[in-house]
């Protein structure tokens, strides 16, 4: 049977305070993260909340845009 080793709080794995590249890596992008929320929020309260009225989008019936162009070689 093999050995088990004990892992003591000296271990040369584990640093004095805990911390290590990848706490702030995450640090760091978390603040990333919070900022451009922080943007895309000010970038959504420029919207109106109520969404435009479609009768004075139109600017022409579609019976009139259906219509074909006269011939070329007709003229009256």
């Amino acid at each position: 049977m093999a050995a088990r080793q004990r892992r003591d709080s000296s271990s040369p794995s584990q640093t004095a305070s805990g911390y290590d590249a990848y706490t702030g890596m995450f640090i760091l992008s978390l603040l990333a993260t919070l900022t451009s929320l922080a943007f895309v929020w000010l970038d959504y309260n420029q919207y109106p909340s109520q969404p435009p009225k479609l009768s004075s989008m139109v600017s022409a019936p579609m019976s009139k845009l259906a219509e074909p162009p006269p011939p070329p070689g007709n003229a009256k």
